[in-house]
């Protein structure tokens, strides 16, 4: 995305993936991005709840349920480090791809 223009400045982990911290501190570190986590894994059902809830007026709207519901946990930031190893081997793993790309058929 970065390469498209996009910026981001952080990330929101929820689901499955969030409960290890260890895979969190890997993903902020390739990225180089803090990872806020969810107090509430399930991001489909909060969803749910927030888009039901303005619906039957609970909240005022989406921007109100998702403030009152939405809460961070923890925020795993990323070590400099590290991201500089991850970025050591993505450099070799891009001259790889672009050697091998033509013979598989890319």
């Amino acid at each position: 995305l970065c390469e498209s223009g996009i910026r981001i400045n952080r990330l929101t982990a929820c689901g499955g993936g969030s409960r290890s911290k260890p895979w969190l501190q890997i993903r902020a570190d390739l990225f180089n991005l803090p990872i806020d986590v969810l107090e509430f894994e399930e991001a489909g059902t909060i969803g749910a709840g927030i888009i039901g809830g303005a619906a039957c007026e609970m909240y005022e709207n989406i921007e109100d349920g998702v403030s009152q519901l939405v809460k961070i946990s923890d925020t795993i930031y990323p070590d400099k480090v590290n991201h500089e190893r991850y970025m050591h081997f993505y450099s070799k793993y891009r001259k790889l791809y672009e050697g091998v790309k033509s013979i598989m058929g890319y």
